[in-house]
């Protein structure tokens, strides 16, 4: 895993120009992290996967590659989303955009013992657990930062966790606050 600073430019919807904070090269993605809109510290994600476009990651994206590989190894990926949901329950809210904070902040996902320990998932789905583990952070400081009683990632975390019913799992994942 590479990390720069303000690699990537981004055109916003209103015609501005920015560049990325943090760019996280992974090993067949990477993920950018833009300065978003909806509160003074806030993220936006982006990432490219096989030298494939840019694009906004979703809930769903990270649900449907954790649900392949649970049907690989249930109790790999039990353990793997117990992971999260720990680091979950500790992360907090971003103060700052700054670089150093955002880096300091990707606990698990630089933990090489963690990615060791996980590996295997690598042969399932499409993504990387090197990918998911830093998507699932930055994911978690961008709802934490937002507002401090997010849950969505934690609901998408359990209902998976929990063997939930697929429609259960993928409205969670899906669902947009309206």
């Amino acid at each position: 895993m590479a990390i720069y600073s303000h690699g990537q430019e981004f055109s916003t919807r209103d015609g501005q120009r920015t560049q990325s904070i943090i760019d996280i090269e992974c090993t067949s993605e990477t993920i950018y992290v833009f300065p978003g809109t909806l509160s003074e510290n806030d993220i936006v994600l982006k990432y490219r996967a096989n030298n494939s476009r840019r694009r906004t990651p979703k809930h769903i994206h990270f649900t449907i590659d954790l649900l392949i590989k649970k049907e690989h190894n249930a109790t790999l990926v039990n353990s793997f989303i117990d992971t999260l949901l720990t680091r979950w329950n500790s992360i907090q809210g971003l103060t700052s955009r700054d670089y150093n904070l955002l880096l300091n902040n990707l606990v698990i996902s630089r933990d090489a013992q963690i990615l060791q320990d996980y590996r295997e998932l690598n042969n399932y789905g499409d993504y990387s657990v090197e990918f998911l583990l830093n998507f699932g952070e930055l994911l978690m400081l961008q709802e934490k930062t937002n507002r401090a009683d997010a849950y969505m990632f934690r609901n998408v975390m359990t209902n998976i966790r929990n063997d939930g019913d697929i429609y259960s799992i993928v409205s969670s994942a899906t669902h947009n606050g309206r």
